[in-house]
């Protein structure tokens, strides 16, 4: 597998040609004790399934049940950008333990929005990154303000 850079020049694995790819790391055999993966599965499956499509296999039930399964677990949705706001695009959300990813393009550039009000009591807090500028920890849990304190 190939190497490809971003705009920041850090080198990661080129994706599959489907894009889809569980990594070795978080397949679900290496899961620490007392977790359960929930996306890997279904995306190993799907990937799977997929590449028996493309050799010719008879499984598009499989692949749709794969799609729908994955689609659901990470509760995939999307908002027509709203009249007479900066939206420029559709607002795409993403929820994965608890969280919601949600992204959407504005006039000048993109948005990214982090809801973590449904996020299982069980994390004590939000850490989060962006562009490898180091972790930022987001302390609303512990009955802070939510405003990132760099670490």
């Amino acid at each position: 597998m190939g190497l490809v850079g971003n705009r920041t020049g850090i080198q990661k694995p080129a994706p599959t040609r489907r894009g889809l790819r569980a990594m070795p790391e978080h397949d679900g055999t290496n899961a620490p004790a007392g977790t359960t993966p929930a996306i890997s599965p279904l995306l190993g499956q799907l990937t799977t399934d997929l590449d028996l499509f493309d050799a010719g296999c008879d499984n598009a039930v499989a692949v749709a049940r794969g799609m729908r399964a994955l689609l659901a677990a990470l509760r995939l949705r999307t908002y027509e950008a709203e009249p007479g706001t900066d939206d420029r695009g559709e607002q795409v959300v993403v929820t994965v333990y608890g969280v919601d990813l949600s992204i959407r393009r504005r006039d000048d550039g993109l948005f990214v929005h982090v809801d973590s009000s449904d996020m299982p009591d069980e994390y004590e807090r939000l850490t989060g990154e962006v562009n490898c500028g180091g972790d930022n920890v987001y302390d609303e849990r512990a009955g802070h303000a939510a405003v990132a304190v760099s670490r």
